[in-house]
């Protein structure tokens, strides 16, 4: 997410390219040149047996995600009335990842900007959980839910086609603290079925 922020606030300074697309640094979308047009997204989606709202009470604590909708809601609510019934899907566009066109990421990374200044609102009234070093990382957990929901939002009023795509998982040899290597667990395999 810092890097998106980055990009959208840096777009000329990287080229201002026709095509922006953010994979991990092990985590790659699988996609074809053909694929890329203006008005498709690239994004792989996942899919929960529990309705999203139940998967994220499942693992992060809801009274965080309520405090942002009801937020979210007051200031964005009219141009996004669709909102909460997002939360009863079941698909989810996962890990912050995607290829899309620049005026795309541009409606994007404008309402992803207007959602973190109402998240660093919230945490200065109040911080967000962080009972451990993995719930610490609430607001990203937050953003990468609002990224699902705006890829979701966009195919929902036909102004973007969502283009599927599967995730490829690239494993090298690290060393650590000189003491010790990582096994590499293989060559761009793909994720098992939980992605």
């Amino acid at each position: 997410m810092t890097a998106i922020y980055w990009v959208a606030r840096h777009y000329s300074e990287i080229g201002n390219p026709e095509y922006i697309g953010f994979d991990h640094y092990r985590r790659f979308l699988n996609w074809h040149p053909e694929w890329l047009s203006p008005g498709r997204v690239i994004a792989r989606r996942w899919f929960s047996w529990r309705r999203l709202r139940n998967q994220y009470a499942n693992c992060h604590n809801i009274a965080d995600l309520d405090r942002f909708s009801e937020r979210f809601i007051r200031e964005l609510g009219t141009q996004h009335t669709d909102y909460e019934a997002y939360w009863k899907t079941h698909g989810f566009y996962i890990c912050n990842m995607f290829i899309m066109h620049r005026n795309d990421f541009m409606r994007y990374s404008e309402f992803i900007l207007r959602c973190i200044r109402i998240l660093r609102e919230l945490e200065t009234e109040r911080p967000f959980s962080s009972e451990n070093a993995y719930q610490a990382r609430t607001p990203g957990f937050i953003l990468e839910a609002l990224t699902s929901y705006w890829i979701w939002h966009e195919k929902r009023e036909k102004r973007i086609q969502v283009i599927p795509s599967t995730i490829a998982h690239f494993d090298i040899e690290n060393t650590i603290n000189a003491s010790g290597t990582v096994k590499r667990k293989g060559f761009l395999w793909p994720l098992r079925q939980a992605y």
